[in-house]
């Protein structure tokens, strides 16, 4: 450490399970008191793990946010869903619905902005078949490997009836979230990209939804092929969500060093509202 250089330490404050004053906190950690008992909070019979490390005896309205401590407690108690057989399944079936279903406790509790749902995605899970839908015995990589051809057929004899049937499933766990949650917009990236192992030439997006910032109405927008005038990138499509979430960046991620400057940054004017 450099002589000249000093660091002024102004104050110290604690807040923790063990302790909500600095001197508390450190007496607990010198006698090995542990702040983990039984949960106080909410009724936890329901749930397998019944023990959690909460902050005691803190007077949070004291400090501006008992807003907040009585936001997330109506959460547990009005919005968190109740713990049924499907969030014990291995059935991967029951298992979206329970994901969707948290994910949408989740956004109306205010305990997140944003969330994630993949289906089938991920190394451990390339061969996961959803057979409980009726119609539905390859697994979801083996169906993502065939010819894109009539992709959406529902035909029984159609190559990918089996993976429209799944799509079907999701857009149904879509529609119901959206019709729980209120200002929410839903870009579901689809599984029918130029080839399975997509270099992201050709790969449809859905966005449906509402967004003060984007024109969300019903349409199919088209951009030309790669090479062609008038090609925009993913690059682009992100860019324009984040410009309607109020983060101005013009190029998202890394730029593709064949592809023009002007197909990947800025927005797309077409959503954009």
């Amino acid at each position: 450490m450099h002589r000249d250089r000093r660091i002024v330490i102004t104050g110290l404050g604690t807040l923790a399970p063990n302790g909500n004053t600095t001197k508390a906190y450190w007496e607990a950690l010198c006698n090995g008191q542990t702040g983990v008992d039984f949960i106080t909070k909410f009724d936890a019979s329901d749930f397998r793990v019944k023990f959690a490390a909460e902050i005691k005896g803190f007077d949070a309205e004291k400090y501006g946010i008992d807003r907040r401590n009585q936001r997330i407690g109506a959460m547990t108690s009005v919005v968190a869903p109740k713990l049924t057989d499907k969030y014990r399944s291995q059935d991967h079936v029951p298992m979206l619905d329970a994901h969707f279903e948290m994910a949408a406790a989740a956004l109306k509790g205010d305990l997140t902005d944003s969330a994630t749902i993949a289906v089938g995605s991920g190394y451990e899970h390339f061969q996961i078949v959803m057979n409980s839908l009726d119609g539905v015995n390859e697994p979801r990589h083996n169906l993502g490997h065939r010819n894109m051809k009539g992709r959406d057929s529902f035909d029984p004899h159609a190559g990918h009836r089996e993976a429209a049937l799944v799509r079907n499933y999701v857009f149904k766990l879509i529609a119901r979230t959206l019709s729980e949650v209120d200002n929410l917009t839903v870009v579901y990236t689809s599984d029918a990209a130029e080839k399975h192992h997509s270099n992201c030439d050709e790969w449809p997006h859905v966005i449906v939804g509402n967004h003060p910032n984007l024109q969300l109405d019903g349409r199919f927008i088209y951009y030309p092929e790669n090479g062609q005038k008038g090609q925009r990138t993913l690059n682009a499509f992100h860019n324009t969500l984040l410009r309607a979430g109020g983060v101005e960046l013009e190029s998202f991620g890394q730029l593709v060093n064949n592809v023009s400057m002007a197909a990947q940054v800025g927005i797309l004017p077409e959503l954009f509202a």
